[in-house]
Parts: structure tokens; sequence; C-alpha cells
């Protein structure tokens, strides 16, 4: 999501789209991998970004132009192999981040002027505002499930009551196709994602549903810490110049760094402060 936070920067500076485009959220356009048996590709991004209803990495529409393309398809495209209550967890996230994220890319979009090269503490600032706000939805995803095991009739188990059969009460034997169905409603859409979450109802089929009782927040909490101890690399000056460097020799159908062409970035105002996109000249 980061990568994509720099990309949003880096075709308002090239004034690929006009200054006042608007941007939109949506499912999986791109997919790197198929899932196999008993596991589904969950793609990294929560979501793809469209300018004035168009893919991002579809904004580039000349031939030469074609490795601009696919960098801007990559963070996209990136999945991992995960389990189907895994995935089951992975959309929650993407259901509670999906409009406040968004609202991270329209900021960076808006305060980015064209023509001018990309402004890196815009984009570093921006990126820590995201990795802020993804910590909150995961404790939110974490919350929904929780939510839905009460709606089901899930009740915790004290050992003092004596044994008891797991799969007699709650929603280990609920309905699975309903609560597919539940994430099918909200959050980002589009045909890989309605594909992936085919995979997962097949998966929870196939499976053990009771997988579902205390998987979803142990999961959503491990990579919560993850996020928080392994920030992304375009929180690096260096490698947002480099990427800005790489963008710019793609845009013009290079394999290499160029000096001309669209802009590639500099440092803006002051370190932290550049929410209002002002640059220094």
């Amino acid at each position: 999501m980061a990568e994509t936070l720099l990309h949003i920067a880096y075709i308002k500076s090239a004034s690929m789209v006009p200054p006042t485009a608007r941007l939109s959220s949506t499912g999986a356009q791109f997919q790197d991998f198929r899932g196999g048996n008993g596991f589904v590709m969950a793609h990294r991004a929560i979501m793809a970004i469209n300018l004035n209803g168009r893919n991002i990495a579809t904004v580039p529409n000349q031939p030469s132009q074609a490795r601009l393309r696919e960098i801007l398809k990559a963070p996209q495209a990136r999945t991992d192999p995960l389990t189907p209550v895994a995935n089951y967890a992975d959309r929650l996230l993407e259901i509670a981040a999906e409009k406040p994220v968004l609202e991270c890319y329209q900021r960076v979009f808006d305060a980015q002027k064209p023509g001018r090269p990309v402004e890196i503490n815009l984009v570093v600032d921006e990126t820590y505002k995201m990795i802020d706000i993804l910590h909150g939805c995961y404790d939110q995803a974490a919350e929904k499930h929780s939510s839905n095991l009460k709606k089901r009739g899930f009740v915790e188990h004290k050992i003092t009551d004596g044994p008891m059969r797991f799969d007699t009460f709650g929603p280990a034997t609920g309905d699975v196709s309903r609560i597919i169905d539940d994430l099918t409603i909200d959050g980002p859409q589009s045909l890989l994602v309605q594909d992936r979450m085919e995979q997962t109802k097949i998966g929870l089929f196939k499976g053990n549903p009771t997988e579902f009782v205390y998987f979803p927040p142990d999961y959503l909490g491990v990579s919560r810490i993850v996020s928080s101890t392994s920030p992304p690399s375009t929180v690096n000056r260096d490698k947002i110049e480099e990427a800005c460097e790489d963008l710019s020799a793609a845009s013009q159908g290079s394999s290499t760094s160029v000096s001309s062409g669209p802009p590639s970035a500099q440092p803006t105002g002051e370190a932290g402060q550049s929410g209002s996109g002002e640059s220094s000249g």
C-alpha cells in the first residue's frame, strides 16, 4: 500500500491525469499466482486504486510505457498463500481499512503539485499516517469477528463447567456460506475478490470452521505487530528517490534511470511538515 501511495504522487507529479481527478477504491485487478489445494493466494494490497474510474496501472497508455505499467501493477498483484480462515481475517481488515486508507491516497494526490518533483516529506508523512490508521483497523477487524461470534451464539466455555464437544455450539456448526456472503457485501469489490472468497468458502467447507473461533484475532494481532516493527522502504528518502528515478525512466521507455522527463523526487519543507504540500522550490 505504501508503494502505491508513492505511485499516486508520481502520477500527479508527472501530470498524467487531470489535477482534479478523483480517487476511488476497488478490489484486486491483477494477480501474480493462483491458489492451490487448501490455500488461497491473498493479495498483500488491501485494495486497488482508481483514478477517474481507471486503475492506476492503466493510466500510462503509450506503447513505450509498458514497463511503467508493470511497475504500477506490481504492488497490486503480489499475493501470499493463506489458509481460508486467515483469508477470512484478511477480508475483515480490508473492509475496515478501505475508506480511511483511501483518504490517505486522496490527500497525497491533492497535495502533490503537477509538474513538480514528488514531495518526499508528503509521501513519508502520509505513509506513517497510513500505518497508524491500519493499526486501528486491525483492532476493528478483530472486534468485528468477536461481534460475529456473539451474533452466532458463541459463548465462552469455562473449564470449570466440565468437558464439552467443541463442534456442538457457536459458529462451529454455522452456515459458512452466510459468513462468506457477509464478507462480500462490504469492502473492495472485484471479480478477483469474488473468486478469492469463493475459494475461501470451499476451503472452509473442506476444513474445520471451528478454526474461526480464536484464530482470526490472533492472526490480526500478529499482523499488527509486524506492520509496526517492519516499516515499508518508502519511509526512507533514498529509497523514494531511487523509486522515482526508476518511474521516470520507465515513463520514457528507458530501462535505466535518466535525468530528464517527468519529475523524480525532492525534499520539501521541514521533515515531517509537508502535509500542506508546499514545495521549497
